[in-house]
């Protein structure tokens, strides 16, 4: 028998800090209409020292309602979230103590009382959230992942919990700011003390070609970065992942500094 058509349209949100809090935030949403389409969007926002999953999850459901109104949705409208505090505190279930959600939580609700159809919320586990989820996380889910580059030499000499590590990035295909602050060596190893030609010779062409994508130039600082991220390379990481452990690094460093 086919399923009969849902009656309502149906938002989902999801929003992270990372890390949290302070960190970089990332929001995505995704809106499925009654008639079949659907759209989604997502953003970012720079690290600063209010960022909190909190408010990110606020801003991811502020973001769907917008862009719900925006091309004209009219309700009923359902919105399901796997922020359980968002929720709670949507449907008037919880209070809200945090003073940076006051306004958050009111304009949520002045965009929901434009929805002339009604809206309702629903919490869902994160399994059902997974388009809103990875869009958060800088994910397209549509997309179609481009094959990993690794180095040509097998990794020798890792530590097997970091091993284990590597592994599970390289199978996920990707990192967040969280897992590359992370992953770390704990001390010197076999790579620590090779320097840009012999990294370079064991890594492989299509490795340096990334690292020299990623980080141009030929003051220190760029060679640096090139250097340390064939050590990651060398070690197993993936070659984006790789640099993307670098740069989340560099960016850390960069807040210390300033």
């Amino acid at each position: 028998m086919p399923q009969a058509s849902p009656s309502h349209d149906t938002a989902y949100f999801d929003g992270s800090a990372d890390p949290n809090p302070g960190g970089r935030i990332g929001i995505g949403w995704n809106i499925a209409y009654a008639g079949g389409s659907g759209r989604s969007g997502a953003a970012e926002r720079a690290p600063a020292p209010g960022n909190t999953n909190n408010v990110a999850e606020y801003l991811g459901l502020i973001a769907a309602l917008e862009a719900y109104l925006e091309h004209g949705g009219t309700g009923p409208l359902l919105i399901h979230g796997d922020s359980q505090l968002v929720i709670m505190q949507m449907t008037g279930q919880w209070g809200i103590k945090a003073p940076g959600l006051f306004a958050l939580n009111a304009r949520a609700h002045e965009l929901a009382a434009r929805v002339a159809g009604g809206v309702r919320y629903q919490w869902v586990p994160r399994a059902r959230n997974a388009v809103a989820d990875q869009l958060a996380s800088g994910m397209r889910p549509d997309a179609t992942a481009a094959p990993l580059v690794y180095a040509r030499t097998p990794p020798a000499g890792v530590a097997p919990p970091l091993a284990a590590r590597i592994a599970a990035l390289n199978r996920a295909g990707h990192a967040s700011f969280k897992e590359c602050m992370a992953l770390r060596v704990g001390g010197r190893d076999a790579y620590s003390a090779l320097r840009l030609a012999e990294l370079a010779a064991r890594a492989g062409a299509a490795c340096v070609a990334a690292a020299e994508a990623a980080f141009a130039g030929e003051d220190a600082e760029m060679v640096k970065a090139r250097e340390t991220a064939l050590r990651w390379m060398l070690r197993g990481l993936a070659a984006p992942l790789a640099i993307r452990k670098v740069q989340v690094d560099r960016e850390v460093s960069a807040n210390v500094r300033g």
